[in-house]
Order: C-alpha cells, then sequence, then structure tokens
C-alpha cells in the first residue's frame, strides 16, 4: 500500500482518508518515514538505472547519416500552473518514447514558472 501512495504523489491526509474510507488501517507517520528512508534510495537508483539504458537504447537508434544525433521530446509539469513552485520537465527518446533524462526545476532555480522547461533543458543539455 506504501509503495502505491509514494510513487501515486499522494499525500498522508489523502492516504489517511482513504484508508478511513475504505475502513482499512492507517499505517502511522514514523512507520512511513521508516520505509521511505530504506525504500526511497532502492527507488533512486533504479529509476536511474532504468533512464540509462533507455538513453542507450535511444542512442542504438542513432542514424548518423540522416541525423545530427538523438531526438528528444521534452514537456515540464508544473505543480501549479500559475506561478508553480516546482516543476518536473521530462525528456523522452524521439524513437523509443522512454525517459531518457527526467529534472526538477524550483523558484529558486527561476523565478518565473514559464522558464522552468528552458532551465530543465539546460540541464539535459549540458
Amino acid at each position: 500500500m506504501l509503495h502505491a501512495v509514494e510513487t501515486s504523489g499522494m499525500l498522508y491526509a489523502q492516504y489517511a482518508a482513504l484508508c478511513k474510507a475504505g475502513n482499512i488501517g492507517v499505517l502511522g507517520k514514523q512507520y512511513r518515514k521508516t520505509f521511505i528512508s530504506q525504500y526511497g534510495p532502492i527507488v533512486k537508483r533504479s529509476a536511474e538505472e532504468s533512464r540509462s539504458d533507455a538513453l542507450l537504447e535511444e542512442i542504438a537508434f542513432y542514424e548518423p547519416e540522416k541525423r545530427g544525433g538523438i531526438e528528444v521530446m521534452s514537456d515540464a509539469h508544473h505543480a501549479i500552473c500559475k506561478n508553480a513552485k516546482q516543476s518536473d520537465i521530462v525528456f523522452l527518446g524521439d524513437r523509443t518514447h522512454k525517459c531518457v533524462y527526467k529534472t526538477c526545476v524550483t523558484r529558486e532555480d527561476d523565478t518565473c514558472s514559464q522558464h522552468h522547461e528552458m532551465t530543465g533543458e539546460r540541464r539535459f543539455y549540458e
């Protein structure tokens, strides 16, 4: 259950309300913290490996005579549409449509949320 909650981005209050509505027990915040501290690094490592494999797969489709390099598509998901505090920028390979890079841009990086995708693109190309 905690895996589903953490990967969906659901808030703890929403999780508690869901469990109450379903008449099932709620795991406490301390148990959740312990779970995240052990589970988080495993998920992070798996995600990095997956993105690395996707990038290598995209490079395998590279055709130097037709293209100058691999092609990617980017999209920014703003936490809030207007004046977003943070945005997740995702890059998909043009051929495989698999995630080759992901980054998070916050207001500390750029105060204008409309520039978040451009900031994420700069990070990708660096």
